[in-house]
């Protein structure tokens, strides 16, 4: 059957049988012959070539040969195609013929123009070539055709057979014992399975290795341990457009690109030619790295005028903008070594061991392109997006020393008191939706307006307790104070002078909760911007509004859940979803206060706000304790939508009465909500709460810190009651006081079943704040994972003492740094300035290590970015 070669490239197609890679040929002496068109190549890059060793199509051949003949006249010439396979033969025969009767060069031996080259792999060398094991002692044809030979093999050791460099093949097979197998070898351990793609003139050729695995493009491809087409071409890298578009046709995983040997001696075509090209390629193929590179070969005429003009394009390219040209990387002279006329032939060609030299350079810079080495398959890809440290994704753990803080909010005071006769001591679950209008910018909030019954005796005299509504609120200076408009929607007491917009007369059934979202979906109607989601009736509904006042009923929300809580909607711009967070109960053996049904938090996804997925139960990593959550409040982190922070509350009911109780503020309320006479129950007086922080990179996915973000808090008559630590959905950034950075502001409620109007506090925290990496006063450090950025400037979010300094170094494969400056200070973002003018955007688009040197200093986050920040010096 035809099968797509794990070996060929673009679309090569091999034909595959279960024992066999191919249709044998006829067999000759008990060996079983295997065309070459039928076994695992390499190096082809194209379907359409003439025979299995042409290197150029069709296609493109027909284009080509018009503008360039040098091209076309070397398309015949199977450089750099290969065969890797592993058998379990004893002996391995090959057979082929040439197609040109010229077996070598004056400057070039036979064995590299026209020779076979074979490769075994060991654990001890890898890669090694294969000479004494052959049984005529040479790999290079004594005739243009009928040449046969013969190689001892150990069994199942893999092979690698080069194809000639400047001659080609008019047939080629492989024989083995009858019975005995030939199969590719599996994908290599880097995992690169598209092509590095070679494109210069005659050193990338081949030129003049002694044998073709000592070309320094095979010799890259071995010791860099990815596959690579050889589009060298002696004479005739003149940077066509028409042999561009045939490099662009290749899906590679990286070009090299390196013509001037040819280029430079064409007057002015350096100048017409090079920068077109390397737009046209990058436009073609924007995210594979391109790799530019000055002439191999000897030392004669250098340094070049020619090679710093090319630099110079690379330069301009690289400042135009650094993040489109990331992945854009010039290999120096210095690079590659050859600096001394014994590494050549002819002083220009190099010698074996000018092409050793050459394709070692290559390797270390093809997989720094392809972010293959600081032992990292991939390094993670960063781009400019916000870098937090309240997990370990970005840090390395290993040689990380700072410790991990986990911060807590600072109290700030009342915000907003809910002492209407239609609000009172439940007035809770805020909803909280940044806005805009022609007045500017400003917040909404909902929240439930409700008295509870049992909460104390006194309540009902104050506050009504006969069902929920559903009030309004908005504040115009980033949530500092709030104003309660009179909206004249719903009637209470006779009057329609309140802030309600919905109550039980709305649409005939009671409330619970009611959370808004400002529908950012672009597909989404101008009358369904505004989406509510509350618990109505038993069930979860969704309302539709489309200025944010007027709700209008919409559909039952298809999902089962529990629904009395903060149920949270939002729409996720970075995966293009939707996500409902909701609550339910799950069985449990008992956890350490007795409780066997456990309060959870489940997650559904939807494209449309209609159908929803299964909803699933939020996983929160092997090992973790199976405790009671309540509400959720999960949100996009409004400084890196692509992360989700969450704040829920966390329900903790003892089973029976202790003197601790008797111990905490107001023991005769907490009996009072337990008595069942009132519309009590035990657990109204034996439940305390509190809040953790979690978050998550994909929605499901959660990390927890168990230690609470928010504690009940010092012990005063309006707290340690079942509703402490229910933070407000959502957070919002409010200016901060003296006019430094602003700051997170998380609002939650006081005085809660307390008999008494409940109050809506404001706490404050840093952005980025939840959880920092520390160094003591003697210094600790923060190592980064392997990670590539885009972008000119690096941000800090830090703070220090006066005494104390942070440093930061970025650190490439090749042990390349640049370090920072003394940094000092206490900052949300500050730019990074390194010593000696060192520039970030050199750094960009390569896998890096950065580490950060920590004396009496807390690290919040960075980034990198295009942006330039003032900071109001």
């Amino acid at each position: 059957m035809l099968a797509r070669s794990r070996f060929g490239f673009g679309v090569v197609l091999v034909v595959a049988v279960q024992t066999v890679v191919g249709a044998p040929l006829a067999n000759t002496n008990e060996l079983v012959w295997t065309d070459g068109a039928s076994l695992p190549q390499e190096g082809r890059a194209f379907a359409d070539t003439q025979t299995p060793y042409w290197r150029i199509g069709k296609k493109h051949l027909a284009k080509i040969a018009p503008v360039n003949g040098g091209v076309a006249g070397h398309a015949s010439e199977s450089a750099g195609i290969c065969y890797r396979f592993v058998t379990d033969a004893d002996e391995i025969t090959l057979r082929w013929s040439l197609s040109n009767p010229k077996l070598g060069f004056p400057h070039m031996a036979a064995t590299g123009v026209s020779g076979l080259d074979i490769y075994e792999w060991t654990k001890e060398k890898g890669w090694r070539f294969v000479n004494w094991r052959f049984v005529m002692p040479r790999n290079y044809p004594e005739k243009q055709t009928g040449n046969v030979y013969t190689v001892k093999w150990t069994p199942g050791r893999p092979c690698w057979i080069y194809l000639p460099l400047y001659n080609g093949l008019s047939d080629f097979a492989i024989g083995v014992a009858k019975g005995k197998k030939i199969e590719p070898l599996p994908v290599r351990a880097s995992g690169v399975t598209k092509p590095v793609v070679f494109y210069g003139s005659s050193i990338t050729h081949g030129a003049c290795a002694s044998r073709p695995g000592m070309a320094f493009t095979a010799i890259a491809g071995r010791k860099g341990d990815f596959p690579v087409v050889n589009l060298g071409f002696s004479g005739s890298a003149h940077l066509e457009p028409e042999v561009c578009d045939m490099l662009a046709d290749i899906d590679a995983s990286c070009y090299v690109i390196d013509p001037l040997g040819n280029v430079l001696h064409a007057p002015g075509q350096l100048e017409a030619r090079y920068e077109k090209f390397v737009r046209r390629l990058h436009a073609a193929r924007p995210g594979v790295p391109i790799i530019l590179a000055p002439p191999g070969g000897g030392a004669v005429g250098r340094p070049s005028p020619g090679v710093a003009k090319a630099h110079a394009i690379f330069e301009k390219l690289k400042k135009e903008s650094p993040a489109e040209w990331s992945r854009l990387y010039w290999i120096t002279e210095d690079e590659l070594e050859i600096d001394d006329d014994e590494y050549t032939v002819d002083g220009c060609h190099p010698n074996d061991w000018g092409m050793m030299q050459m394709g070692r350079a290559y390797a270390r810079t093809v997989r720094l392109a392809l972010g293959l080495d600081f032992g990292a398959a991939k390094p993670l890809d960063v781009g400019s997006r916000l870098q937090v440290l309240w997990d370990d994704h970005v840090v390395d753990a290993e040689k990380t020393t700072a410790s991990r803080v986990v911060h807590q909010p600072e109290y700030v005071g009342v915000a907003m008191t809910h002492e209407k006769p239609w609000e009172g001591d439940g007035s809770d679950y805020h909803c909280i939706v940044p806005d805009h209008d022609e007045r500017g910018e400003f917040l909404r909030m909902y929240y439930n307006g409700v008295a509870i019954g049992c909460g104390w005796k006194t309540v009902r005299e104050q506050f009504s307790a006969d069902g929920v509504r559903i009030c309004y609120a908005e504040s115009r200076d980033g949530g500092l104070t709030w104003v309660k408009p009179n909206l004249g929607i719903v009637e209470f007491r006779g009057s329609k002078d309140n802030n309600c917009i919905l109550d039980r007369s709305s649409f005939g059934k009671a409330w619970d909760n009611f959370m808004v979202l400002k529908d950012a979906n672009p597909s989404c109607p101008p009358s369904e911007r505004y989406k509510g989601v509350g618990a109505h009736g038993g069930g979860l509904w969704c309302f539709l509004s489309a200025d944010g006042i007027h709700f209008r009923q919409g559909w039952q929300l298809a999902v089962t859940g529990a629904f009395d809580s903060l149920n949270v909607a939002l729409w996720d711009k970075t995966r293009g979803e939707y996500h409902l967070y909701f609550r339910g109960f799950h069985k449990v053996k008992a956890d350490r206060n007795g409780d066997n049904d456990v309060r959870d938090v489940r997650h559904s996804v939807s494209k449309d706000f209609k159908t929803w997925s299964e909803p699933q139960f939020l996983d929160f990593g092997e090992g973790a304790e199976d405790y009671a959550l309540y509400t959720n409040v999960i949100q996009p982190y409004f400084r890196e939508p692509s992360l989700f922070v969450g704040f829920p509350s966390r329900y903790v009911e003892r089973k029976a009465w202790t003197p601790n109780y008797d111990r905490l503020p107001s023991p005769e309320k907490r009996k009072w909500r337990m008595d069942r006479a009132h519309g009590g129950h035990p657990r109204y007086g034996l439940t305390v709460t509190d809040c953790i922080f979690i978050f998550s990179r994909d929605g499901q996915r959660f990390y927890r810190e168990d230690e609470a973000f928010m504690r009940p808090g010092p012990e005063n008559p309006g707290n340690w009651v079942y509703g402490d630590g229910y933070p407000a959905y959502q957070l919002i950034k409010t200016p901060a006081p003296f006019g430094g950075d602003d700051e997170i502001s998380i609002f939650s409620y006081d005085q809660h079943w307390s008999g008494l109007a409940e109050n809506l506090i404001r706490w404050r925290l840093r952005q980025d704040g939840f959880i920092s990496r520390r160094g003591t006063y003697a210094g600790q450090k923060v190592v980064t994972k392997p990670l590539v950025f885009t972008g000119s400037e690096m941000l800090v979010n830090f703070s220090t003492s006066a005494r104390g300094r942070m440093f930061v170094t970025l650190r490439d494969v090749s042990g390349r740094a640049l370090k920072s400056i003394e940094l000092f200070g206490d900052k949300v973002d500050r730019v990074v300035d390194f010593a000696d003018g060192g520039k970030v955007a050199d750094f960009a688009g390569k896998p890096v290590v950065v580490e950060f040197d920590l004396f009496d200093a807390d690290l919040y986050s960075f980034r990198f970015t295009d942006k330039v920040v003032s900071e109001g010096k």
